[in-house]
């Protein structure tokens, strides 16, 4: 395993900032390689407690904030970490009595010997991040709609003859179906989210909206599922005619408002909206979330779209 990837890969991976031909071959030896999974899940501690300690560089901590902390997974996990290093701050009074500090030390102890028993005892599933890993894969070559799916990572957009991507990898788009259907017992929500968004992809935007709703419905506030819902009734309404399309665009508007309100950080539901008022004929207020796009997320290929899409 440490023939084929280093500490240094793994932290860019996890990241978003691993060069593309980089974590093609990487996401390659993560399906096929148990032990890559067990160090990028070690890995992934070890960069929460630098973001909580302020190791972290000011890049990398807006990539953490944006892109680590994408999956429902590892913001339990970051809870988790956070509770853990609550627990063990030293007190801010000076010099109280011994005992004080034997007590604190035992509680320490204590919640720290409760927390990992908890975390090794709840059974974890891959499944949820090795279908995020395999959608990906199926979407690397070119994303399938001009809105920006949560999760997925930037690629191109091509607008072909019968609207649909010529580029996709259809063996791992299967994969990540039986990976999302094998993780609906222990984690429902992002699993309903999951299929919503391969749903999203492949444009049936209907069942997308029922799979959506019901990741809602056990996660009302995860700003990415509301994302994603605002972009499926975008594209909905682009394909409705009159008030159908009229009630969709309002729709957008409504998950797209709230996924803003409820994550400010996320700069996901930014470009759908900005694509959501340029549908709507509101250039104003268009460029308005472009350049707030820009300002959260001013590196990736996303950011270079708001640039093109500012330009006279």
């Amino acid at each position: 395993m440490q023939s084929t990837v280093n500490e240094n890969q793994v932290r860019k991976y996890l990241l978003g900032s691993l060069p593309e031909d980089e974590r093609d071959h990487f996401e390659e030896t993560l399906i096929c390689d148990p032990e890559v999974l067990e160090y990028l899940e070690a890995l992934e501690g070890e960069l929460i407690d630098d973001y909580l300690s302020e190791n972290l560089r000011p890049e990398d901590r807006q990539r953490f904030e944006t892109y680590f902390l994408a999956t429902p997974a590892r913001r339990e996990q970051y809870r988790i970490h956070k509770a853990l290093m609550s627990a063990i701050k030293p007190p801010p009074r000076q010099n109280p009595p011994l005992w004080k500090y034997m007590v604190i030390a035992a509680s320490a102890v204590a919640v720290i010997i409760v927390a990992v028993v908890v975390w090794r005892i709840i059974p974890r599933s891959n499944d949820v991040d090795q279908g995020m890993v395999a959608l990906n894969k199926a979407f690397r070559a070119e994303r399938p709609i001009e809105g920006r799916i949560s999760g997925l990572d930037y690629a191109e957009y091509r607008t072909t003859r019968g609207g649909q991507p010529s580029n996709i990898d259809s063996d791992s788009l299967n994969l990540a179906i039986e990976h999302f259907k094998s993780a609906m017992a222990k984690e429902p929500g992002p699993a309903h989210q999951g299929l919503g968004r391969i749903y999203l992809a492949q444009k049936d935007f209907d069942k997308a909206i029922s799979e959506l709703q019901i990741a809602l419905g056990i996660e009302p506030s995860n700003a990415q599922i509301l994302s994603d819902l605002g972009l499926a009734y975008l594209e909905k309404g682009k394909h409705e005619t009159d008030q159908t399309a009229i009630d969709d665009f309002a729709q957008s508007r409504n998950y797209l408002d709230r996924a803003i309100a409820t994550d400010s950080k996320l700069p996901g539901p930014l470009f759908n909206r900005a694509l959501l008022f340029e549908e709507l004929k509101q250039t104003e207020n268009a460029q308005k979330d472009w350049q707030a796009y820009i300002a959260k997320d001013p590196d990736s290929g996303w950011a270079k779209i708001a640039r093109q899409r500012l330009k006279p």
